[in-house]
């Protein structure tokens, strides 16, 4: 996908931008985090635009702007700044990356889809993976003696789904969500005029305070989580079922047994637990008063 002209000169000017020493560095995080300096906030965000940069060109060629996908990294970025732990003896480019792909990576999810929710074959580690191995096949096979079909047979095997299960991914991978702003055909306004809501507001409401509190639970249980059962809270316990991992694959991780993540994965279950309670007592509280 080609560059315009303004987004180049900002790739180029991540390229040049000055590194920061890693006292220089906290020292600007913690004057943003503390005192919502925007200065320290600029330098620090300066210095990292290169990562944002290299990871949205990563993902040029899903059919989304790069400066889109460097907007979306640019928000990545400032969350890690804002969340950073200056404490923990990390330099943040470490910390950062990781929120930037996370981000850019749901930039790319959502213009796939504007639906919310779980997206089946559109979760993330699905849908990029089978986009691979079905370019992969495809660059593989004997135009003259294989066909498409022979091809999503072989995915639906690596996939250990039915073909006919594999031909709905592929469907699903292969359309675009369509903005409501799109006009219908042959008439005068847009997808957005026709709809028309049937929902109990009362319901829909109650639905929105109740994830609410589930977040907020959420956010104070953090506080009380190590850093392993964080990763567990994140990529086991609250993730989508395609990419939820293992036991086993979190104890290789972090190089302990089965056993032992079990253990703390126990543990973080009984924080969050007491984090319910706890916000279940107060509103009893606020309730009786």
């Amino acid at each position: 996908m080609s560059v315009d002209p303004n987004t180049q000169r900002l790739i180029d000017r991540a390229k040049r931008a000055p590194r920061l020493s890693a006292d220089e560095e906290l020292e600007c995080i913690r004057a943003w985090q503390e005192r919502r300096d925007r200065r320290a906030a600029g330098r620090v965000i300066e210095a990292n635009l290169r990562h944002v940069v290299f990871t949205a060109l990563k993902f040029k060629n899903y059919g989304i702007l790069v400066a889109d996908l460097i907007s979306e990294g640019n928000v990545g970025l400032m969350k890690a700044l804002d969340r950073f732990d200056a404490d923990r003896g990390v330099r943040f480019s470490t910390y950062a990356i990781y929120w930037i792909r996370a981000q850019v990576v749901t930039g790319v999810m959502d213009s796939w889809s504007l639906m919310s929710g779980p997206r089946g074959a559109r979760s993330s580690r699905v849908f990029f993976r089978l986009r691979r191995e079905r370019a992969r096949l495809g660059s593989e096979r004997d135009a003259a003696t294989d066909s498409a079909a022979s091809v999503n047979e072989q995915l639906a095997t690596s996939f250990n789904v039915s073909e006919g299960r594999m031909q709905e991914m592929l469907n699903q991978i292969d359309s675009r969500g369509i903005s409501l702003d799109s006009p219908v055909p042959g008439r005068n306004h847009s997808l957005l005029d026709e709809l028309r809501g049937h929902e109990d507001q009362g319901a829909v409401l109650e639905q929105k305070e109740q994830l609410a509190n589930l977040e907020r639970v959420l956010e104070r249980a953090r506080t009380e989580l190590d850093a392993r059962e964080t990763f567990i809270l994140d990529r086991r316990l609250m993730a989508d079922p395609e990419e939820k991992l293992s036991l086993g694959e979190i104890g290789e991780h972090f190089g302990v047994s089965r056993e032992r993540v079990r253990q703390l994965e126990l543990r973080a279950r009984a924080k969050l637990r007491d984090e319910a309670l706890r916000d279940a007592s107060v509103a009893a509280d606020v309730c009786a008063a």
